[in-house]
């Protein structure tokens, strides 16, 4: 057969190691940088959110600390309070029912702003009954809402009561923070109930860009100062804190007094959210003014009270529920600073998810130099697992771990690494087709494709039951030296030309080209029974192409090719010889020559075709006698070379 190279089929080439690796880790790189960059802003911060909700669904609610409650004007109070906001005389019976039974502090969620010039004696009585419960209590927290919208006469920082409600102790330089945005005014108390407050803090929220409540702003700039959210100044009464015993720790968390709060650089809270609407202890605001609420219910609790009725007072959309009132919100924030329960979303979280970005991403990049299906696998793994550590960390420890920026790297990488794969299957698969078409050139198309898709020809090699054609075009030399050159080459490339044609036809393969001759084979490569009957039938064939060729070249003048063959069927070896470096992959053995020595006697028979008998029985077996047709028995004769006789039969005697 012809000349191949010892390497086999040739791999797609591609760069260098250290490039190739440094390109499988390029998508990785990016994400990185991306989140190193802008982890924290839109849209990057929307999706590591989405599964921050994902998995409070997947949680599911959990119980509060037995230290919050709420109070709510429900529909029912409403109705019977016939008002809102309720009068404040009716408040003042809240807050005194809220004393006797024992609560630990009040956090009114109520705007109680100053009465206009034109309010009512009757509503001057109702700040005093408030002012005078308030006082009695002594554990009253009011708010004051900051705006972000500009309105005239914005009440300065040291006003009163804001001077007193500024955090006193602040650590570290601006810089060290980063704060939210300072609002433009506020909407403070009535300084009559102001006075009487034991603490004030403001119930400002900023919702995240997808209208979220995910966060609440334990200090908050106004005016050059930072005030305390309503739930600290609440957890500082209940712990019996000194207002100068509260420490803003600029871009790291706030003491209470020995109450540490970390905080990421925002200064705000991460909440855990417990569950929907109703998750903390809710008590009508109706049964607590007519005595119906046990005392045991609110005795040494933190009570929020405020709107509780649909359409009333403030609602936010959390991951457990669209509207959750405002007061619920207020009192899970107190309930994660008494208990502890936030949510951990400190910087080195945040240093966890960038390495975790570069492992699994470069992980993912590493697995798809594996075949395809093995590397979707690993990408699945890596991805499944980490979501499961999130997961994990979250429902046990509270510990907020990104899981967006991580399984976004496996997903760029196992992109990247696939769209790799395809071109580098691509690339392959057209050396692989111009290979097979350069051998498609010596070999049948069948043969072609095996030898270019297989890397280890020893894979091909074998001893086998084969059929051998030996053509020669008798004369060629006497014929070639009454020509030039270029006509010499034309006349053989025409002959082997017809040769071809006639052994492809059959399935057999052209071993080699000798000259003006070639060597056939029939069944080499896989086992067929009909191989000796398609080396018959080839070798008829080409006797039929040569004929038809003839009476072309009489037409022109031009003298007939005459040819002989042999043809012979036994044990062949299939394999390669020759050198280190250039070898041919071949037949060789006994039946090879014994075809070879059948086609020199075609010259003393007279015949165009010699083939032993092994081959005509083996046709005969397998296709029946019309195999043989033509076939004229000669019995045993001499071979050269060779010892013993061989029984031969003959093929168009007389007409060479």
């Amino acid at each position: 057969m012809s000349p191949v190279s010892a390497a086999g089929p040739a791999e797609a080439g591609g760069p260098p190691p250290r490039r190739r690796w440094l390109r499988a880790a390029l998508p990785t790189l990016a994400v990185f940088v991306l989140w190193f960059a802008a982890g924290d802003r839109p849209p990057l911060d929307l999706m590591e959110s989405a599964t921050l909700d994902l998995r409070y669904r997947l949680r599911g609610p959990v119980a509060p600390g037995d230290g919050v409650a709420v109070v709510a004007v429900d529909d029912r109070s409403l109705r019977a309070l016939g008002a809102w906001p309720p009068p404040r005389d009716r408040l003042a019976d809240a807050v005194d029912a809220l004393d006797r039974a024992g609560a630990a502090v009040i956090v009114l969620d109520l705007l109680l702003a100053e009465r206009t010039a034109s309010a009512s004696p009757d509503a001057d009585r109702g700040d005093g009954v408030l002012a005078g419960a308030m006082q009695r209590a002594g554990t009253v927290v009011l708010p004051v809402a900051f705006l972000y919208e500009r309105s005239e006469g914005a009440p300065p920082a040291d006003a009163p009561p804001l001077a007193g409600a500024a955090y006193r102790v602040v650590a570290g330089a601006p810089g060290d923070a980063d704060l939210a945005p300072a609002p433009d005014g506020a909407v403070l108390p009535a300084p009559r109930l102001a006075a009487e407050a034991a603490a004030i803090g403001h119930v400002t929220v900023l919702l995240d860009d997808d209208g979220t409540l995910r966060r609440d702003l334990l200090a908050l700039p106004y005016g050059g100062a930072l005030f305390p959210s309503a739930p600290v100044a609440a957890v500082r009464l209940a712990d019996g804190v000194a207002p100068d015993r509260v420490v803003v720790r600029l871009g790291e968390g706030i003491a209470i007094g020995e109450r540490w709060v970390p905080t990421g650089p925002d200064m705000a809270l991460k909440v855990d959210h417990y569950g929907p609407r109703g998750t903390i202890p809710t008590y009508s605001f109706l049964d607590l003014i007519e005595g119906r609420v046990p005392a045991e219910a609110l005795a040494g609790r933190v009570v929020v009270l405020g709107a509780g009725a649909a359409g009333l007072g403030d609602a936010f959309d959390t991951p457990y529920a669209r509207t959750l009132p405002g007061a619920e919100h207020l009192a899970t924030v107190t309930d994660n600073l008494m208990t502890g329960r936030w949510l951990d979303r400190r910087p080195w979280t945040k240093a966890v998810d960038l390495a975790a970005i570069l492992m699994l991403g470069l992980a993912t990049a590493a697995a798809w130099r594996l075949p395809p299906g093995i590397a979707a696998a690993i990408a699945g793994a890596l991805a499944g697992g980490w979501i499961a550590l999130a997961s994990a960390a979250f429902v046990a420890a509270n510990v907020w771990i990104g899981i967006a920026g991580p399984a976004l790297a496996i997903l760029v990488s196992a992109g990247a690494g696939g769209l790799a794969t395809a071109r580098r299957e691509r690339r392959r698969a057209r050396e692989v087709e111009r290979l097979r078409q350069n051998l498609a050139h010596y070999f049948p198309p069948a043969v072609a494709e095996r030898l270019s898709r297989t890397t280890d020809l020893r894979e091909l090699e074998r001893s086998i039951t084969a059929a051998v054609v030996f053509v020669d075009m008798v004369g060629f030399t006497r014929q070639a030296e009454a020509l030039p050159a270029d006509a010499a080459l034309d006349l053989l490339r025409a002959f082997h030309r017809r040769v071809e044609r006639a052994v492809f036809a059959h399935g057999g393969v052209i071993d080699k080209y000798l000259g003006d001759g070639a060597l056939a084979g029939f069944g080499v490569l896989e086992p067929a029974a009909d191989a000796a009957a398609d080396a018959l039938a080839a070798a008829r064939d080409i006797v039929r192409e040569i004929d038809a060729w003839n009476a072309e070249r009489a037409g022109t003048g031009q003298p007939p090719v005459r040819l002989g063959i042999g043809v012979q069927c036994g044990p062949v070896l299939v394999g390669n010889v020759g050198g280190e470096r250039v070898f041919q992959f071949t037949m060789t053995g006994d039946t090879v020559n014994v075809a070879s020595r059948l086609e020199g006697m075609t010259r003393e028979l007279d015949a165009a075709i010699v083939a032993g008998a092994a081959a005509i029985e083996a046709a005969r077996a397998s296709a029946g006698a019309a195999a043989t047709d033509g076939f004229t028995e000669i019995g045993e004769v001499p071979v050269r070379g060779r010892e013993g006789k061989v029984a031969v039969w003959a093929w168009g005697q007389g007409a060479r």
